[in-house]
């Protein structure tokens, strides 16, 4: 099992969601502690992207300590391009 920690950037956009989306992404984000079981694909540079619903999350994954850190999330038309 992984601990899951938001990065800054991350950190950053949850506080700006309303009461209702940011309770169904923490939600979300609770399934992450194991990702393996989840839509997990890689991108590159040891980044991965995981998919709930229309909702996509670009991660970074520490095997060594395991911790599962959340870069960057939003939905699907608009995450790639900034990926």
């Amino acid at each position: 099992m992984f601990k899951v920690e938001l990065h800054k950037n991350a950190r950053k956009l949850f506080e700006k969601l309303d009461k209702q989306a940011s309770d169904r992404l923490y939600k979300a984000f609770q399934k992450f502690k194991e990702p393996f079981k989840l839509d997990i694909k890689k991108m590159g540079n040891n980044f991965y992207r995981i998919r709930t619903g229309e909702l996509r999350a670009v991660i970074w994954i520490d095997f060594k300590d395991k911790i599962l850190y959340i870069v960057d999330f939003d939905y699907r038309g608009r995450i790639y391009d900034r990926w």
